[in-house]
């Protein structure tokens, strides 16, 4: 690979409309594969019944919150990374990917263990019948 073709030259030098088409193409796949298996649970949790498609129904904001919470992780974490590998400073981009793994990492782990704690009382807020909470 020459100078000229390294990735980070492309985004600088390159094809505008060829380099952002090469970028959108793979997040517009990414974004279609996030709303689609929302749709695929449900096609299949509703033929084991309607007790058990109302029963995932409740967890639908709780999962659209931990979605959310990684998309906006992961478009701070690419702007401060983008801003540093700019600045030609990768030591510093791979300290800054570093932490937010890690960070991640252990948001998941407390997330976890707060949900288990209070699944009941956040689902019975949300409006699920006790029955549905088995």
């Amino acid at each position: 690979m020459t100078q000229s073709t390294t990735p980070a030259n492309r985004m600088l030098e390159g094809n505008i409309k060829k380099t952002l088409m090469d970028m959108t193409i793979p997040m517009i796949f990414g974004m279609i594969m996030l709303m689609t298996f929302g749709l695929v649970d449900t096609f299949f949790v509703s033929l084991l019944g309607t007790q058990e498609l109302a029963a995932i129904s409740f967890t639908f904001p709780v999962t659209f919150t931990v979605i959310s919470l990684n998309i906006g992780l992961g478009i701070g974490t690419s702007a401060v990374i983008g801003r540093l590998l700019g600045a030609n400073e990768h030591v510093k981009a791979r300290l800054v990917a570093t932490t937010a793994l890690m960070t991640v990492v252990f948001l998941v782990g407390i997330l976890s263990i707060v949900g288990i704690n209070t699944i009941d009382p956040i689902f019975t807020l949300l409006g699920a019948s006790p029955e549905l909470l088995v």
